[in-house]
Formats: C-alpha cells, sequence, structure tokens
C-alpha cells in the first residue's frame, strides 16, 4: 500500500508534468474523439453501440492492455470513423482535439488525419472534409492558444 508521502509525491510529480509546456507531433484525429462526444453523436444519429455507458465504449475506442496486435489498433480506427457523420460532428471532433490537446498544455500540436477515410463515411468531398477539419483546427487554436 503507498504511505501518504508517496501519494503526494506522485501528485506533485503529475502538477509538475502537467504545467510543461508540450509538443505532440503525432496525434490522430480519428484517436482524439472524446468517448462523450461519440455518445453523443450516436444518439443523434441513430447509431448502434454496444452501450451508451462511456466506460463500456473505452476498449471499442482506446488501446487498452490487451496484448498488442496492429489489427486490433486500426479496428479502433474503424469503429471511430462511422461518427463522421455530417459537417458539424466532423468540426466538433476537430475543435475538442486542439482543446483537449491544450488541457495537456500542449502548445504546438501535429494533428493527422486521414479525409479519405472521413470523407467515405457519407459520401463527403475531400475538399469538404479538407476545409471543415482545417477550419474546425484554425478556429480551436485561436480559441486555446495552440499552434
Amino acid at each position: 500500500m503507498q504511505s501518504e508521502r508517496g501519494r503526494k509525491t506522485i501528485a506533485s510529480l503529475r502538477a509538475q508534468l502537467h504545467a510543461l509546456p508540450k509538443v505532440d507531433l503525432h496525434r490522430h484525429l480519428e484517436g482524439s474523439l472524446r468517448l462523450q462526444t461519440l455518445a453523443e453523436i450516436a444518439q443523434e444519429h441513430g447509431i448502434d453501440l454496444p452501450s451508451y455507458d462511456i466506460e463500456s465504449l473505452r476498449p471499442f475506442a482506446t488501446v487498452t492492455g490487451e496484448e498488442p496486435d496492429f489489427h486490433r489498433f486500426l479496428q479502433k480506427f474503424s469503429f471511430l470513423r462511422r461518427f463522421y457523420t455530417t459537417q458539424a460532428a466532423i468540426e466538433r471532433v476537430a475543435y475538442e482535439a486542439v482543446a483537449d490537446a491544450a488541457t495537456d498544455n500542449v502548445k504546438y500540436l501535429e494533428l493527422r488525419f486521414n479525409p479519405v477515410a472521413q470523407a467515405r463515411v457519407q459520401g463527403f468531398s475531400l475538399d469538404e472534409v479538407t476545409t471543415w477539419v482545417c477550419g474546425a483546427v484554425a478556429s480551436a487554436q485561436r480559441d486555446c492558444g495552440v499552434r
């Protein structure tokens, strides 16, 4: 069992690490989708989910402690791409990805995404998807102080 002093040390270290400015050079838009947003988009657009409980959705959307497997990793992206249903959903996810990075004290973010995969979901054009993502990212950068 961890001592009170040990818990305080860990909490202090976490606070110090959080306070440090960060650079994120490889954040995937698809992997940045908030579980709460995923559930809300699913409910708004009638997308069936195994559960609408956030913690129950976690294994479908995030890499867990299971043995690493590239195929399982890619399956997470397939699951997450189902939620790029409208312009508003795409813009929301892109904006939130930058806002979440700012919460982590990221000062410089390179956000990557696959417009082809996102366009396929509802038959959007590549230009539309790219414009929506880039516009939402630019707005979030201005609002959140992330470059």
